[in-house]
């Protein structure tokens, strides 16, 4: 099987589920998702709905956070480090 770049999400995933000793149905019950979708997610499925995977990631006490990638220049007159105060 090809590695996904979605594979050390979906790694993850999995393990904090058998971690909090959840199955993937009670998974997807608690967080309002498919156990179709969940299956595919921890499988690295690479087309996901945001919407779906922060359901996931809330579930299971995770969260998700963007960061600027190091060196990239940003564009004129916007801001995009962290939140000044």
């Amino acid at each position: 099987m090809a590695t996904s770049p979605m594979s050390p999400f979906a790694e993850l995933i999995t393990i904090r589920r058998k971690y909090l000793g959840l199955t993937q149905r009670q998974l997807a019950e608690l967080a309002g998702v498919g156990e179709v979708f969940l299956r595919q997610l921890e499988h690295g499925k690479t087309t996901v709905r945001l919407d779906r995977v922060l359901a996931v990631t809330l579930a299971l006490g995770l969260r998700i956070s963007a960061e600027p990638v190091a060196g990239l220049q940003e564009p004129e007159g916007i801001y995009v480090g962290p939140q000044r105060s």
